[in-house]
């Protein structure tokens, strides 16, 4: 008997699952830290703001999520550690930094 929804090959056996590739892994970790960040920080943020991250990382875009995470914080003079900067720091460009975004010096 089959379950609905599940193609069966035949012989009854269900068709190998695809693997996950070294993407796929890299992503989810990276999409992880992401949301880390964004936990240690989201005090900080507006419902607007917290929302628009949010938004990005719900829909597979966890850079451009992080990005602008990076300018939100920079720009509206978020209080931010210089652990959480750090972070940022390794996961994006400098490009996409702003230009004043400095992983040394804590955000009072």
């Amino acid at each position: 008997m089959s379950s609905p929804g599940l193609h069966q090959e035949p012989g009854g056996h269900l068709p190998p699952r695809p693997a996950v590739t070294l993407f796929d892994a890299l992503h989810f970790v990276c999409t992880m830290r992401v949301e880390a960040l964004l936990r240690a920080v989201r005090d900080q943020l507006s419902a607007g703001e917290l929302a628009e991250v949010q938004h990005f990382i719900d829909h597979g875009e966890a850079g451009e999520g992080l990005r602008c995470l990076a300018w939100i914080i920079e720009e509206g003079k978020k209080r931010s550690s210089s652990a959480i900067k750090e972070a940022i720091c390794q996961l994006l460009a400098p490009a996409d930094l702003p230009p004043s975004f400095s992983q040394n010096e804590e955000t009072a």
